[in-house]
């Protein structure tokens, strides 16, 4: 019953590398709310370890892997492939499984999704509720803890977020095998059912304010979470813009003339095909964007709130950053 992405990190002593961990994170609370009228992802069918492949309906890159569609392993490995080397998120490492396995000939833990939101700025929300823990059935022949959360992707700034809902936990020690406390985190190039990974990264200490850790060869996990994240915890996941004040490819000319202003700030390009622009929040979110022309332009910021923001210019042959400041 355990899963492959689970079995995978239980085999550390195959890591070969540690990659730096390209994400921000933070933890805030906000009221969790089940979807209303999502699409079933299982249909009626009971699950356990079943792979399930979940549309996005846009395109966002996962740490340098692009994709529009997520691999669902297990309800807990949410990967941007079901084969070859992916980055996958692990939202816990309970080995859950569908209600209805307890005699039921249909579905108990239904698992849905919905695409929320407009062109350019959509979420798509994968909601697991209700899921029980094979170890109770397993161990105790009851069927009476369960866990519920949301994992939402946010087209643009490639965000993701992982959202607890309300859960029932009563055995933490037999529940979490790999250290006895909660674990979750972030999974660089694993091939599927093997130990192969550059790094698996994983969070340790008071859910409110996780330390962030990582597997090495050969040592093992230090620890877990204190506790399983409670009701309308949430758990956010900012890709960490490459190159702020750096480079890549043929964007190295480009120049920001000043990062601060008020109402606008000026770039000049060289290049003699249009580039695209985003700013983009501290928190991730993408509040602006546009088109870049050749020679000398004025991007309005007047409508962006006081702060630092960061501006993305990018064309298909490169990408700059820079951080900007709205005073």
């Amino acid at each position: 019953m355990k899963k492959l992405i689970l079995l995978s990190l239980s085999c550390l002593s195959a890591i070969v590398s540690v990659a730096q961990f390209n994400y921000n994170l933070t933890v805030t609370k906000d009221a969790y709310q089940p979807l209303a009228n999502g699409t079933s992802l299982n249909d009626t069918t009971i699950w356990d370890d079943e792979f399930y492949m979940l549309p996005l309906g846009f395109t966002m890159n996962v740490d340098g892997k692009t994709t529009n569609r997520i691999s669902v392993e297990s309800m807990v490995g949410l990967s941007t492939d079901s084969f070859g080397p992916v980055n996958a998120f692990m939202v816990t490492d309970l080995d859950l499984f569908d209600r209805g396995n307890a005699g039921d000939s249909v579905s108990r833990s239904p698992v849905t999704y919905q695409l929320t939101g407009t062109p350019g700025s959509r979420i798509m929300k994968l909601e697991v509720a209700n899921a029980a823990i094979y170890e109770e059935y397993d161990l105790y022949g009851t069927n009476d803890d369960s866990v519920n959360f949301q994992v939402w992707f946010y087209e643009g700034t490639d965000v993701i977020e992982f959202r607890f809902g309300p859960s029932n936990i009563s055995h933490y020690s037999d529940y979490y095998y790999l250290t006895g406390e909660p674990m979750m985190g972030f999974i660089k190039n694993i091939t599927i059912g093997t130990s192969n990974f550059d790094a698996f990264y994983y969070f340790t200490g008071n859910y409110l304010s996780p330390v962030i850790d990582s597997a090495k060869a050969g040592t093992g996990f230090k620890a877990g979470l204190n506790m399983h994240p409670p009701d309308s915890t949430v758990i956010r996941f900012v890709p960490i813009p490459v190159g702020i004040g750096g480079t890549m490819a043929m964007l190295s000319e480009l120049q920001l003339l000043s990062n601060t202003g008020n109402n606008f700030v000026s770039l000049n390009s060289p290049y003699n095909q249009p580039l695209d622009y985003k700013i983009v929040s501290l928190n991730g979110a993408a509040v602006q964007s546009g088109s870049i022309a050749t020679g000398m332009n004025k991007l309005d910021i007047s409508s962006l709130t006081y702060g630092m923001h960061v501006l993305l210019v990018s064309c298909s042959d490169g990408i700059k950053s820079f951080r900007i400041n709205k005073y």
